[in-house]
Formats: C-alpha cells, sequence, structure tokens
C-alpha cells in the first residue's frame, strides 16, 4: 500500500527578495506586519492511536482514565459506579465449551460471546474483549442494543454538527492483553485479527458484521480486519451490512480500524460494497479514524427510504482508502474502484479529513483503459451533504450530483438534492486518461428523454463548491466544474455557488467552467438560473482550449473577479469562440476579472498555493465572507482585499524585524512543501 499520511508543513524564513518585496513601501509593509497569522491546516486520514476512546465522555479520546476498557483488570472502565459485564475472547487459546468469559478462561469466538451477553435490563454495559486471529467469524452480530442514552461532543473543525454518540454502548473492542494502556493494532504486542482467507481460492469468507435494528447503541474499535469479500465468489460481501430495519438503527460508532483488502479484486457492481446502507434505518451513525487499504468495489453504496422520515446523519472522518481493483476485461463493464453512491430520504452525511486513493499504479492486472467510477455520486432526494478537507487522487470523476433516476424516490415522492457543499479538497488527476468521464464536478440534471425531470422536485437545489484544488496534470479533464443542473416544469430553487477554486490543467472536451448541456443533447426547460462565479482561478489550458461555455444566458449570473488563462477562450451563447474582451461584452460578467497567470509553489505537483510575490491573483478577489471565511487550508481570509483561487496567503513577521533582519519575514505558503502526496 502507498504511505499517504499528511506531510507537516514546515515555514520557510524568506528574505525580501525570495519574498517579491524588494521595492515594497513603508505602507505595504505595516500591511503586512499586521497580516493574520496562518493557522495549522486540519489533518487528513487516519492515524494509528494508542487508545481512542473516550470513556469518561468528556469529547476527548485517549486520556489515562479513557484506556482501561480491556486490560483484564478494571471493572468499571467508564467509571459511572458501575461494574460492566466483560466478556473476554482470545481466538487461538480460548473455548467456547468449557471457557467462562473471564480474562483466565476465554471464550474462542466473538459470537458465541456477544450471543451470550445478558443484555441492558442490568443497567451493565456488555464489552467483548477479543484477541487472537480469527479465522471463521462472519456475518457477526452483536447480543443486544447497548443502554439507551447519548452524549453530545460540539462540533469542531470541519464538522458541521454536535454529534451524540451511545453513552453506555454494547461494544466489542481489541484487548489491551499486555495492560499498557495500548490498544491493538496500534500495539504490535496486542493482536486483534479478524482474518477471511478461507483456503485462499474461493472459500473465503464474504462479510464481518451484520447489523439490525436490534444493536443501537454500539461501539466497535480497534481491532484489524483483512481479506473479507476476497476469495469469495458470491455478492454480499465487505465489510458491514446495516439493515434490514424496521425501526431504524441508531448511534452506532465504529473507530480505530485497519482494513486490508476488503473485497480486493472485486468489481463495483452486485453486492460488493464495504459498507452496505441499503435498508439501514442508520441514524447518527460515525466511522472515525479508518485505514482501508486495498480495498475493491464500492466503499459505501445504499438508500434512504423514498420518502417519509429521513434517515442520518452518517459522519466518515479521517479515513484513508487505497483501492486495489481490477481489469475492465476480467471484472465486467463496472470495473474499478467506485467510492460513495447514497441517494433517497437521508440528511447529514459529512465526508471530511480523509484520504481517498485510487491507487491504480498497484492494481493487477493493469486497469490502463478501463472504466474508472465516481469518488462520490450524491443520489436523488439525498440533502445536507458537507464534503470538507479530503484528498482526493486518480478519480475519474471526483463528485456528480444526481438529482434523479427512474424507479427510486421519483414523481411524486422526489424532493431537491440541496444544501450540498463541496469545501477546502484537493482533488487532482494524474492517471491515464479513463475509458469514460475523467472529469471534476458535475451537476447534473435529468434524464430528460426517460421521462425524468418532469415533477418538480426531480431537480438540484443549492450547491455550494469552494476553497478546491482542482488539478490535473498530463492527462486532460473533460471539464474542471460542470454545472447542467435543471428541471422539465418548474424552475430550480436555490443558487450554485463556485467561489474561491483554483482550476489548473487542461480541459480535453469542454471547458473549465461549463454551464448547460454541452453534450449536445439540449437544455433542460428549466434550467438553473441562480449562479455565483467569482473569485476562480484558471490555468493551465492550451491553446484553444475553454476557460469557459455556456450554452444558455443564465437570468441570475453573479460572475466576476475571476482569473483566467491567456491561452484559453470564451463560448456564449452562440457556440462561437470568443476573446475575453467579447466574452465580458456578451455576458455582462467578469469586468473585474483578469487574464494572467498566477504563481504557484509547484503546479507540477498540484501544490496550487500562492507565491507571495504573486500579482496575478493575491488582493485581487471580491470579499465573500457571507460564502466562507476560511481558505482550503482553514486560513481566516481578511477583510478586505482576498486572495483568488483556492489559497488566502498569510504573512507575518518573526522576532527580529524590528532590528531590520530582512530574513524573519515569514510567508505561509511560499516554497513549501505540498501537503498533496498525489503522483
Amino acid at each position: 500500500m502507498c504511505d499517504h499520511h499528511p506531510r507537516s508543513r514546515m515555514r520557510s524564513l524568506l528574505g525580501f527578495a525570495q519574498l517579491g518585496l524588494a521595492s515594497v513601501g513603508l505602507a505595504s509593509a505595516i500591511v503586512l506586519m499586521l497580516a493574520v497569522s496562518p493557522a495549522i491546516a486540519l489533518p487528513r486520514g487516519y492515524e494509528a492511536r494508542a487508545c481512542g476512546f473516550d470513556m469518561n465522555r468528556n469529547g476527548i479520546v485517549g486520556e489515562p482514565e479513557d484506556c482501561d476498557v480491556c486490560d483484564g483488570v478494571t471493572a468499571d472502565p467508564d467509571g459511572d459506579k458501575v461494574a460492566e459485564d466483560l466478556t473476554y475472547v482470545d481466538a487461538d487459546n480460548g473455548s467456547d465449551l468449557s471457557g467462562s468469559g473471564s480474562p483466565l478462561n476465554p471464550y474462542r469466538t466473538i459470537q458465541h460471546a456477544w450471543s451470550s451477553v445478558d443484555g441492558p435490563g442490568d443497567g451493565a454495559e456488555d464489552i467483548i474483549c477479543f484477541r487472537g486471529t480469527a479465522t471463521t467469524e462472519e456475518f457477526i452480530s452483536p447480543g443486544s442494543s447497548g443502554l439507551a442514552g447519548t452524549y453530545s461532543v460540539a462540533r469542531t473543525g470541519s464538522q458541521d454538527r454536535d454529534w451524540l454518540f451511545p453513552r453506555n454502548p454494547t461494544m466489542l473492542v481489541g484487548w489491551d492483553f499486555d495492560d499498557d494502556g495500548a490498544y491493538p493494532p496500534f500495539d504490535g504486542d496486542d493482536i486483534a485479527v479478524l482474518d477471511g482467507t478461507g483456503d485462499g481460492v474461493a472459500a473465503g469468507l464474504a462479510r464481518v458484521f451484520s447489523l439490525d435494528d436490534r444493536h443501537d447503541y454500539l461501539e466497535i474499535g480497534h481491532l484489524e480486519i483483512r481479506n473479507y469479500g476476497r476469495y469469495t465468489p458470491g455478492d454480499d460481501s465487505g465489510f458491514v451490512i446495516h439493515g434490514p430495519s424496521g425501526n431504524g438503527l441508531n448511534y452506532v460508532y465504529y473507530h480505530d480500524l485497519e482494513l486490508y483488502s476488503i473485497n480486493q479484486d472485486r468489481r463495483g457492481d452486485g453486492e460488493d460494497f464495504a459498507i452496505d446502507l441499503f435498508n439501514s434505518g442508520l441514524h447518527w451513525t460515525n466511522f472515525s479514524n479508518l485505514l482501508f487499504a486495498d480495498n475493491g468495489g464500492w466503499f459505501a453504496r445504499g438508500a434512504g427510504p423514498d420518502s417519509g422520515t429521513d434517515e442520518g446523519p452518517i459522519r466518515w472522518q479521517n479515513v484513508t482508502r487505497t483501492t486495489h481493483s481490477c481489469d475492465f476485461s476480467d471484472c465486467g463493464s463496472l470495473a474499478g474502484w467506485p467510492g460513495f453512491k447514497i441517494w433517497g430520504y437521508i440528511s447529514g452525511l459529512e465526508i471530511l479529513d480523509s484520504i481517498w486513493d485510487a491507487n491504480v499504479d498497484s492494481w493487477e492486472p493493469n486497469p490502463s483503459g478501463g472504466h474508472g467510477a465516481p469518488f462520490l455520486v450524491i443520489g436523488q432526494c439525498s440533502q445536507d451533504w458537507t464534503v470538507r478537507n479530503n484528498e482526493i487522487i486518480d478519480a475519474s470523476v471526483v463528485m456528480a450530483v444526481q438529482p434523479t433516476s427512474a424507479g427510486f424516490c421519483d414523481d411524486g415522492d422526489a424532493r431537491p438534492v440541496d444544501n450540498v457543499v463541496f469545501d477546502r479538497n484537493i482533488a487532482r488527476n494524474t492517471y491515464t486518461e479513463w475509458g469514460f468521464g475523467n472529469a471534476g464536478l458535475q451537476i447534473l440534471r435529468p434524464n430528460v428523454g426517460a421521462g425524468e425531470g418532469d415533477v418538480a422536485g426531480e431537480t438540484v437545489g443549492s450547491v455550494t463548491i469552494t476553497n478546491n484544488f482542482l488539478s490535473t496534470s498530463g492527462v486532460p479533464w473533460e471539464t474542471c466544474i460542470w454545472s447542467l443542473a435543471g428541471n422539465q416544469v418548474a424552475a430550480p430553487p436555490g443558487e450554485i455557488v463556485i467561489a474561491n477554486n483554483t482550476c489548473d490543467g487542461e480541459i480535453r472536451r469542454w471547458a473549465a467552467i461549463a454551464i448547460g448541456e454541452i453534450d449536445g443533447f439540449g437544455d433542460p426547460a428549466q434550467p438553473q438560473q441562480n449562479y455565483v462565479i467569482k473569485n476562480n482561478a484558471v490555468s493551465g489550458l492550451d491553446t484553444g482550449e475553454r476557460n469557459v461555455q455556456m450554452t444558455y444566458a443564465p437570468s441570475g449570473l453573479d460572475m466576476d473577479s475571476n482569473v483566467f488563462d491567456g491561452d484559453g477562450t470564451w463560448e456564449w451563447t452562440n457556440g462561437v469562440e470568443t476573446n475575453f474582451a467579447t466574452w465580458q461584452a456578451l455576458s455582462g460578467g467578469d469586468q473585474r476579472s483578469r487574464v494572467c497567470l498566477p504563481q504557484y509553489v509547484d503546479s507540477t505537483i498540484g501544490d496550487l498555493h500562492l507565491l507571495v510575490g504573486d500579482s496575478c491573483a493575491r488582493g485581487r478577489g471580491e470579499d465573500l465572507a457571507s460564502i466562507t471565511l476560511v481558505d482550503i487550508d482553514d486560513e481566516a481570509r481578511p477583510v478586505g482585499e482576498w486572495d483568488i483561487g483556492g489559497d488566502q496567503v498569510v504573512v507575518m513577521f518573526a522576532d527580529g524585524f524590528e532590528s531590520g533582519d530582512l530574513s524573519a519575514w515569514v510567508s505561509s505558503r511560499a516554497n513549501l512543501a505540498s501537503t498533496s502526496n498525489a503522483r
């Protein structure tokens, strides 16, 4: 697997010449001296932690008082004055026949232990402590729910909402056998492995966990899981299936898990889902600090109901996923490494602070020319999405917002896909062009020819795309950001906001920013009219490639303060390519926009932070405080002059400036090693 842990970001001490400030005046120097000190960029991806528990329920994990869950000694690990029902399992040395579940006489299997618990009626938590390597455990289910009750942790960082966690859940936990406060898989002295290899040919284990509405208030943490779905020919394979759930499944928490080769070499059709969300009824489900290495098939796929009460919220945070799929000649028409596809009445979905790497160099056989699959499909009827501070590497399509699909959550049950936020992400492609697709962000319209979009709810509402680095190197995208939102019978609600993004690289087919049905099938009868397109930087185009293309004139178009590539062209509604001056005259927008080339730290590796000496994008943007207050690195944007693109340069001075030591000037973004580990 590839190592994609975020690198630390060192700040360089630079002299005036390096800063491009050799002739800076006193007034400018004062402005720079008063600049806001930069924040530390939020970390992305999985981090092996010795202890990921919050047993005292104060919202802080890994404190000493949190780490006595399964140490073989402590009877009351959460300190609530109740001795919990702790049951110990040793897959190598225990016995389901003669064991008692004590640390000295453990059971052999998790399923036997969990089926033997007495449930929440006695007011004690049922906690299963596991060690060894299990090779027979499959479709594991808890014996009962945990105790009803939650506690709230206030939102921080990238998060969009306060979160409710189970206060006294039933738990499955790796056993801290040496009682040092460190748990597997972090602690190499403690082994807690679920292995689905089977015979390694065709008789492997399919899926690890199976949950339904009997399994509320659940926590699973600190395990290593490997090879499920890899050596079994059937579907229904992966990590966990949620459902069917007649009454819903509530307050489920997964954390600190390392999963290797789940569904490896499997394609993205059938039911090869690492996380199965069909018929789940999930509410307040949290996946935090997980590693999925060499993962095949879909990562998470499923639907909420097609009417009625919403499922959700669901959060994925600090996940690292690398894929390992196979060539389309072996895997059928939908090969690849699809990520998320979720639709229906479900809301409050957060994908945060994670690394999603297609890992195509490690596929076997080589997938060159094969069909890729999107990282994220936001499906019909789903609402309230936040996709923030992720790194998305070699996706054929980064994100598609899909307003309808015939046969599910359509017609009278349909409602707009609404309140989608794609913010502060790095998306980069350097992989050989896919057989089809190969694009950045797409906001789709209904499939008009299939009778879709003929009710008002089959549409896209508000989508906000802000503070992103979107780039491709050596491999053209069809488009960077494309919206063809609309409906056949009613004006779509809300607005599409595209602000403070950096799009860098060649565009093969359409335009870096495209509005309307540019594929030749015609715009919907009621296209989206409300667009805010401001403070974006377009660069890296080859001669004649388009900066912007629009197939109709949106009546609510607010477009200005962008930077465009001088090698590119523009196309207004008549389909004729024009120069910038003609574009300004025809569109009525972009009156304060510019044609110039921003200076980046290193665009060849996708580091699109602006150099301090840049004169193209720095200080040329509009103040968009009503849309966003920070940049891609979670650094505050100032009151007044804004930089164009995803990055806001922050310049400060260190001790020694007042003595005349010019090397004391510090830039937070110039000549830095990139945070992106993209190839």
